[in-house]
């Protein structure tokens, strides 16, 4: 006859149980429980079942309520401390720091071949890279940053991978300083020359490790750079 496994446990079985009987000769322990061929698993277990109803139904430490009490009347943390600026990476073009949202940097990696594209439309569009199989667009950034472009574009010391959606890029950079919080450090509105259709999108500077960095604005860089590779 197969006992009902909803069944409450013999006074018996639950007497010699141990506490924590499904660690110690359960399916979590050595599986010596007699119990177990009956029924298959802990969790089907009245002895289990009863353990959970006991943990449930413990008494509250004598502080319980007072202590919620307390954690709820605090006042609310600060919206910037609710919703932190999000990390950007930071890196050299020249002699300039920029930095853009880590969202939009998919990886930075080593720099490889660069083929150039003859009758190029604009003198932001490098050539193409090969990398990990798939040939993707090499972008100038000097002149989207409005930097000296009139020597021959650099492989540079690394390349990083910028992803919006389904389109990839690899632009060359000098130096890659590393992640930080636009939080972690003040930052200012940049001059007023550099709100001119001209300059490049800059949203705000920042000091970071000594550096004074131009926070670009990911939007306003993607559609500038999309302008510039429209074939």
């Amino acid at each position: 006859m197969v006992t009902d496994p909803l069944s409450p446990p013999t006074p018996a079985a639950d007497a010699l149980a141990p506490a924590d009987c499904w660690q110690q000769i359960g399916v979590y322990g050595d599986r010596s429980c007699d119990q177990l061929p009956q029924h298959l698993h802990c969790h089907h277990c009245p002895v289990y079942r009863d353990r959970s109803h006991q943990l449930l139904n413990r008494p509250s430490p004598p502080d319980y309520i007072q202590t919620w009490t307390d954690r709820l009347q605090q006042p609310d943390a600060p919206e910037a401390e609710q919703n932190p600026a999000p990390p950007r990476l930071a890196f050299r073009v020249g002699t300039e720091w920029f930095s853009l949202p880590v969202a939009l940097c998919q990886s930075v990696n080593l720099p490889g071949a660069i083929h150039s594209l003859p009758g190029s439309p604009s003198p932001a569009l490098i050539g193409l890279a090969n990398l990990r199989g798939e040939l993707l667009l090499c972008i100038n950034l000097r002149p989207l940053l409005n930097l000296d472009s009139t020597a021959a574009p650099a492989p540079g010391t690394r390349w990083i991978v910028l992803a919006q959606g389904r389109n990839r890029w690899i632009v060359p950079v000098d130096e890659v300083l590393g992640l930080y919080s636009a939080t972690d450090s003040l930052t200012s509105l940049p001059p007023a020359t550099l709100y001119s259709p001209d300059q490049p999108p800059i949203q705000t500077l920042t000091s970071w490790q000594d550096h004074t960095i131009n926070q670009l604005d990911p939007q306003a860089l993607i559609a500038t750079l999309q302008q510039h590779v429209t074939l």
